[in-house]
């Protein structure tokens, strides 16, 4: 903490040119706001020019790290010792059911995935993280009932494996409660690709989907008593439980 607050070490930068691009195009705006709501959200880069030049960093960070892993695979494959990152085991995939005979990942859909990784992967872990915390300090019983659960389970000798994570059951459910309270994504939004049928309503192609996921979560024909913070609703089968109900990451 204190090579980070005082810059001494050099291989810290605070300033990081993506991350910054990153901090920016998640921070809330307006504009794109009001451009999303009448379906012109493909031209928020046209008409706001900081939208475009974030964008322009992020990818061309992104374009570095994929080719960055592209060497690192080739290399590994001449030694066959090292383990392989999330992008290289990427490099391996292929599409057996678009019908395109194993097709592998072109270097633009890398790095797509890469982005949603940076983007999706992490903000949304943060977040997770943050409320949490808050909700752990805030009921202070329950913090209590996680605390006993993980050291029941936890190894007094040695780290904490995955095999024991899966046997904290109360643990689970907290954090499947924080998720339920404070999801990490508060809405997403999908464009019909074609024309769909929905409960007997046909929907044209083109058509906005909005899924306003704060909602569903606290929706009382799906949950009771939903604005109760409660795990315990997750160690039983809620009878109003719908699995389409619970969209914490989209």
């Amino acid at each position: 903490v204190e090579q980070w607050s005082s810059d001494m070490n050099p291989d810290v930068k605070l300033c990081d040119p993506l991350i910054d691009a990153l901090n920016k195009e998640l921070m809330p705006n307006t504009l794109r706001m009001l451009l999303a709501f009448v379906n012109l959200h493909h031209f928020d880069d046209t008409i706001m020019r900081s939208a475009h030049d974030n964008r322009k960093v992020i990818n061309k960070a992104v374009e570095n790290i994929v080719k960055k892993a592209q060497l690192r695979n080739s290399h590994s494959r001449e030694s066959g010792d090292r383990k392989k990152c999330l992008l290289e085991l990427l490099f391996d995939a292929k599409d057996k059911h678009s019908g395109h005979g194993n097709r592998k990942l072109s270097f633009k859909e890398l790095q797509d995935e890469t982005k949603t990784v940076l983007i999706a992967g992490h903000e949304t872990t943060s977040t997770l993280c943050t409320f949490a915390v808050y909700c752990i300090t805030k009921y202070p019983h329950i913090q209590n009932l996680v605390y006993n659960d993980i050291m029941n389970h936890a190894s007094t000798d040695g780290p904490i494996t995955l095999d024991m994570i899966g046997n904290m059951t109360y643990f689970d459910a907290f954090l499947k409660e924080v998720l339920r309270f404070h999801p990490p994504v508060g809405i997403i939004s999908r464009d019909l690709s074609r024309r769909a049928n929905l409960l007997g309503e046909s929907i044209p192609a083109g058509t906005r989907i909005l899924i306003p996921m704060h909602l569903l979560h606290r929706h009382p024909k799906y949950w009771t008593a939903p604005e109760e913070f409660k795990p315990e609703r997750w160690l039983g089968r809620d009878k109003n439980f719908h699995h389409f109900a619970f969209l914490p990451f989209s």
